[in-house]
């Protein structure tokens, strides 16, 4: 059985694209992500999604878990602003 462990992405698309192709490839039979899929590049949502597509299991990284509480805050300032309900 061949096993890809795949971890800190950061955003990087074209990467993580490389990176499924050669897993692809190699026949790889099992794929796990040990998290931080946020930060420092610009395609977040497509390297989200693409781990989606490909059902990968993932844990969350520290940066995955800094862009959820900062998403929770914006959220709260918004409700307080625009008292929203």
């Amino acid at each position: 059985m061949k096993l890809a462990i795949i971890s800190d992405i950061h955003a990087n698309f074209p990467a993580l694209e490389e990176t499924l192709k050669s897993i692809q490839e190699n026949d790889v039979d099992v794929n796990y992500c040990l998290g931080d899929l946020e930060g420092y590049n610009i395609w977040p949502n497509a390297v989200i999604n693409e781990i989606k597509k490909y059902k990968i299991p993932t844990i969350a990284g520290n940066h995955d878990v800094k862009a959820v509480e900062l998403h929770k805050i914006n959220l709260l300032r918004l409700v307080r602003v625009y008292h929203i309900k």
